[in-house]
Formats: structure tokens, sequence, C-alpha cells
């Protein structure tokens, strides 16, 4: 798939910059592969001049056309959602062209020829002449929904989904979980009821025009857990934006992503193109439905975007602002962060007896007005896989339970019993 040539690399950066990662690297990118002719140090250079080259022709602002966008490969699709269906029909995907392509972007040219020389991985000190690219991209992918479409396209879906309009109000399906965060009583923290909100595509297709003397992108505008991809590997400074789509998209489901039983990792209310209100259903392999590894991935993203603030500060001499973070200057807005990470750990924990599995699906009970855990195999039409083998499905095991500082595999225990 498309998505593992970006990951490759920003995951081996971190390794080699743990103690057994520096200890092990030379032995390691010395080794020859067994598959294909040359050592792992060769065909790791050949992976970073594969992503630069993909990412060449895109320019630096919002301007660029949609064409020089990264996409999907043929069938087999490209990304982790491993179907046309799970893209929307989309030809460019958001995670391509907005995640983990940006450290990528940054990587050190080596002095030697070789990778030895570039690792542990060092950001450029301030944006290369690539370094604008993903935020270029992800300009593209932005969607913006007003209150008034925010409550029609709401009160659409949940009764199309088969939901209950009680799910819009207060905490919704997150009432009662271990540790409500208090952002309810913010007007911020809610979708659509500050104003305009903004989130990203899944995808856009090929089509675009002019309307009006407006650019107009035909995009697949379902609101998706991809966004953790941005949190967890660009090393750009994340945008205020960046950061409120984030705190948005961390509202309970359907106004955002989470239930009480595990974040979903697609959500298709807010799509004028009603037909996506079925594709993405909790019947389908990448609709309403939680993934384990997509909900560690994202709590890992915003465990690293909240870190960054304690050290944020001032640009030193003869460093850029490039590493600082703006959003962490907005104390509101780091705070309604906080509450959004809390929010998605009361979701995690809630999904404890599936979360080492690899995906299940979200069950509305009308009697509760919470979600049960479904069987996605069981209740899928196409009978697709619900709890494969997977290495991904672990990912919590490197995680902490930020509500308690408890680490995951030692359980879940609310945080009032501590």
């Amino acid at each position: 798939m498309s998505d593992t040539d970006f990951l490759l690399m920003p995951v081996l950066s971190d390794y080699f910059q743990t103690q057994a990662g520096r200890r092990r690297m030379e032995a390691f990118l010395a080794r020859n592969s067994t598959l294909v002719p040359g050592s792992f140090d060769e065909l790791v250079n050949r992976n970073r001049e594969h992503i630069v080259n993909l990412t060449t022709d895109f320019p630096y602002s919002v301007h660029g056309r949609i064409g020089d966008l990264v996409g999907s490969r043929a069938y087999p699709i490209g990304n982790w959602r491993d179907s046309l269906a799970g893209l929307g029909w989309g030809n460019y995907p958001f995670d391509l062209n907005c995640g983990p392509a940006a450290p990528l972007l940054h990587w050190p040219q080596p002095r030697d020829g070789n990778l030895k020389e570039g690792y542990p991985y060092v950001p450029f000190p301030g944006p290369s002449h690539l370094g604008n690219k993903p935020r270029g991209a992800r300009r593209l992918f932005e969607v913006t929904i007003t209150p008034e479409e925010t409550e029609a396209s709401l009160a659409r879906y949940v009764d199309r989904a088969n939901l209950s309009s009680s799910l819009l109000y207060g905490a919704g399906a997150l009432n009662s979980t271990f540790t409500l965060s208090e952002g309810w009583n913010s007007p911020n923290q809610t979708i659509g009821r500050n104003g305009n909100s903004t989130f990203y595509a899944l995808s856009i297709d090929a089509k675009e025009w002019v309307e009006d003397g407006r650019r107009i992108i035909s995009s697949v505008n379902v609101l998706n857990s991809d966004l953790s991809f941005v949190l967890a590997y660009d090393t750009v400074a994340s945008s205020p934006n960046q950061i409120r789509a984030t705190v948005e998209a961390m509202q309970p489901y359907p106004r955002g992503l989470l239930t009480n039983v595990g974040m979903v990792v697609a959500n298709a209310a807010y799509d004028p193109n009603t037909t996506n209100i079925d594709v993405f259903s909790n019947r389908a392999y990448h609709g309403a439905v939680a993934w384990s590894w997509q909900q560690a991935l994202m709590a890992a993203g915003l465990s690293k975007q909240l870190a960054s603030c304690s050290s944020w500060g001032p640009a030193r001499e003869g460093e850029s602002s490039w590493f600082n973070q703006q959003f962490c200057q907005d104390s509101a807005l780091v705070e309604s962060l906080k509450q959004a990470e809390t929010r998605l750990w009361d979701s995690i924990a809630g999904s404890e007896s599936v979360l080492y599995t690899e995906v299940w699906s979200p069950v509305f009970n009308a009697t509760t007005n919470k979600f049960d855990i479904g069987d996605l195999g069981a209740i899928s039409p196409e009978g697709t896989e619900g709890n494969a083998f997977q290495l991904w499905s672990y990912a919590f095991l490197g995680l902490v339970d930020p509500r308690t500082g408890r680490p995951v595999a030692a359980g879940f225990v609310p945080p009032s019993a501590l």
C-alpha cells in the first residue's frame, strides 16, 4: 500500500533516535535484503527518492493543481482504507497527501550518498523548499460548514442512520463515562455551535471547476480519523486551525467521531452526498466502525501535540520558529485540546473488551441511548472479517492512559478510584 511507503522513514527515524536503535542502526542498514537486491541502506534510500519524486510536482501554495497530488494506486487501492468505497471513490486520500509525507520531505540529504549520515533524523532548521507542500495540500482538503448546515445535516443523518436526536445534546453517548470533561459548557467545543466549523475531507476526486470566480474542488466530505497521521507524524508546527479541527472531531458521535465504545473512523453526517451515509455505515469495513490502531494513533498524536506545548518558547538564536507551536500561545485552545484528549480516552476505555482486536461496530441501543459493541463480521452484508489477528491492533501496549498515568496494558480504572 502507498501509505506504507510514506510511513517507513518516520518510523525508522524515531527508532534510530532510541538507545537501542542507535546501537543497532549500522548493522541493520548494512544487511542485505532476502527479497530484492540491495542492502537495507540502499532500499531505504530508494524509498526516500520514491516519496520525493511523488511529491515534487505539487506547488507550495493552495493554488496547485489537483492532478499534482499523490493519487492512489490501481486496485488494490493504496492506503489503509483499502477499497474504493473506503475512500468514497476519491482519487487522492487525505493521509497520503497531508500526513506522513511531511516529515519525509524534511529528511536531511546524506553527505556520503547513504542514509547512515542522515540518522538520527534531525529536521532542517526551517522549512525546506518542499516543506510547505503538505500544508498547501492540506488546504485543498479543508471543508467549512455553517451552523445551519451542521444542524440540518445532523437531523438528516440521525434519521437515516436510525439513531436518536438525543445523541446531539450534552455529551450524547459519552454521558456517564469515567471522566466527563468540562468542555461541553463551552460553545467552541462543539461542531457548528460557534460559527463555521472546519474539518478535512476523506479524499478528493479528480474534478475541479470555477464557479462565480471561485475555485470548486470536488471532495468526499466525510469526517474521518486520518487527521491522526498529521498529529502523530507531521514535523511542521501545527496550525491553530488544525488543532481546532481536532478538537471538533473529538466530539460525541454523530457530531464527531467518539462513541462510548470507541472512536469511529468515518462519519458521513456532513457530506451533501447523502448516498455516503449508507456507504460509510456501521456495516461497512471502513465506515462508522472503530479500529483499534486508529484509536491508538489518534491518542499518540494528541499526546505528542500537547507535549510540544510544554517545551514551547520563543525561537532561540539560530533556531527557526518552525520548531514552535503557534497554537500553544492560545491557552483556551490548549485546554480544549486537553479536554478532547480526555474525551478520546473515555471513548477508548469503553472499548476495553475488544481493544486488541482489529475492528468492531458500534451498534446503537435505543433503550440506553448508547452504543453496544457489535461484531462487524456478523452484521456486514459482505461478511467481512471482523477480528483478524494483526500486529497493529497491539499498539496500545506502548501507550499510557493520561487520565490515570497507568499503562494501558494494566487495564482501565476510573480515575476517581485512584
